[in-house]
């Protein structure tokens, strides 16, 4: 993220019409500032293991968490299942207990050919499902009191509806059953706020309304197929900027029916 937000700095400051060197400082001083607080791991993961890579996590993610999630709708089983499926094909490949940035690389080959024939059709729904519902999903989800009450593994079951009726056929997961339905409330004005909120800033300020889209996307692509509430975090600014302006054309909307039947 830290070269990609160097083209939209760019384009700010090309359009507020600075000077070339008045750019190029900024841009310099941005790097700098961005790049210092993560110089120390960069600089020994070069020396270490010879990589430009700050973590190793990107093939456990792939393998253990993206590649299990697409599996269990392909294929129709639970998550034990296609971590079996997932491990099986590893030990055809080398782990190496020296390097987890080497590891790393195996376990996203791995992956890669695990689901080489998965339809994109299907890569495609599970994608969007996830993202929509990570949207969507109420953060009070990720509070340490909620997540202590008895609930089924979101995980485990992977199908959204099946985990539903956990929910409510089940007496024990009924608190958490009734919170999640109380708190899915919110859930609409967070859909309302992402059709509403674009539309009115697209009108305001294109650009930041592009890559606000943009920003979303971005984050929904990397998380890939994996359900949890945690995976809206970095998105979180810009849909409080959404529902903000939302919020904003509500309340006209209010005003202007008040104020016609006065």
């Amino acid at each position: 993220l830290i070269f990609l937000l160097l083209l939209p700095f760019i384009i700010i400051l090309f359009t507020k019409k600075h000077k070339i060197l008045n750019i190029i400082l900024a841009l310099l001083l941005f790097f700098i500032s961005a790049i210092t607080p993560i110089s120390s791991r960069l600089i020994n993961n070069i020396k270490e293991y010879n990589t430009f890579s700050l973590t190793n996590q990107i093939g456990t993610h792939l393998a253990y968490w993206v590649t299990p999630a697409i599996l269990c709708y392909t294929n129709n089983i639970n998550r034990d299942q296609a971590i079996e499926i997932v491990n099986r094909e590893l030990l055809k490949n080398n782990i190496s207990e020296n390097n987890a940035f080497t590891n790393s690389k195996v376990l996203t080959k791995t992956s890669l050919y695990i689901l080489k024939d998965i339809t994109y059709t299907d890569l495609a729904y599970v994608w969007v499902r996830a993202g929509l519902l990570n949207l969507l999903s109420p953060s009070i989800l990720l509070d340490k009191k909620v997540r202590d009450l008895p609930h089924p593994s979101f995980y485990s079951i992977s199908d959204p509806l099946e985990w539903l009726k956990k929910l409510f056929f089940e007496s024990k997961y009924h608190k958490y059953f009734i919170i999640i339905l109380i708190a899915s409330l919110s859930s609409l004005f967070v859909l309302l706020s992402l059709i509403i909120g674009p539309l009115v800033l697209l009108k305001k300020d294109r650009f930041i309304a592009l890559a606000s889209i943009m920003y979303i996307l971005y984050f929904l692509l990397i998380t890939g197929p994996v359900l949890s509430p945690k995976y809206i975090i970095p998105v979180l600014p810009c849909l409080f900027l959404y529902q903000a302006l939302t919020l904003s054309r509500v309340l006209e909307f209010i005003r202007r029916k008040i104020s016609l039947l006065n």
